[in-house]
């Protein structure tokens, strides 16, 4: 779990949107600190052999939840 602007971010929360991509095989979330103290959530995805998934694809999968920091970055 990370806390992102003071909201519990959980790990399917990230990750099973990104699963929802008929090419993405396993997706996991993790989060970093940054120098302001600030977690930050990061999403690792694996497709299969010759998909062509784009940080774009993955965004899309997101769309608006309305959770901060529940889109991670960078994909």
């Amino acid at each position: 779990m990370a806390i992102v602007e003071g909201h519990n971010v959980f790990p399917h929360e990230v990750e099973e949107p990104l699963r929802s991509h008929p090419e993405v095989r396993e997706a996991v979330m993790f989060a970093s600190s940054a120098p302001d103290r600030l977690e930050r959530v990061h999403a690792a995805v694996a497709v299969g052999p010759g998909a062509r998934v784009t940080a774009s694809d993955c965004a899309a999968g997101h769309g608006n939840t309305g959770t901060p920091g529940v889109r991670p970055t960078p994909y």
